[in-house]
């Protein structure tokens, strides 16, 4: 394997994991409720899984701002997930950090849209 800097693949596939569960826990909290798989058997189902939720997004009835941060969450995800790929067949670092960095973005939208389904309205911005 070539060599990775500080940034290895478990690192990076253990915050995906991390935020794919956030992703599981928002969209079973959706007035709709939608059920992405917990049981991960293979990664193409889950992208495919996380894909076709996405699809669904729009048909949700909530707040238009509130429906954009899901939005942006999951297109984070998709980013993050595709740029691992990417990673495992390149080896390259810096995609790695590029892989990272949507996930860091990512998780700031995922936990102000929980604090929607908690509170009915987002954070205000400072």
């Amino acid at each position: 394997m070539a060599d990775q800097g500080d940034t290895d693949l478990e690192k990076v596939l253990d915050e995906l994991r991390d935020f794919y569960t956030g992703l599981v826990v928002s969209y079973l909290r959706l007035p709709l409720p939608i059920a992405l798989p917990t049981k991960i058997e293979r990664f193409t189902d889950v992208m495919n899984a996380v894909l076709r939720a996405y699809e669904l997004i729009d048909d949700q009835p909530m707040q238009e701002d509130a429906l954009a941060v899901l939005t942006t969450t999951t297109l984070y995800w998709i980013a993050a997930a595709e740029l691992t790929i990417n990673f495992v067949a390149h080896e390259k670092e810096l995609i790695a950090h590029a892989a990272l960095l949507n996930m860091l973005a990512g998780q700031g939208h995922l936990s102000d849209f929980i604090h929607w389904t908690v509170t009915g309205h987002l954070p205000e911005e400072d």
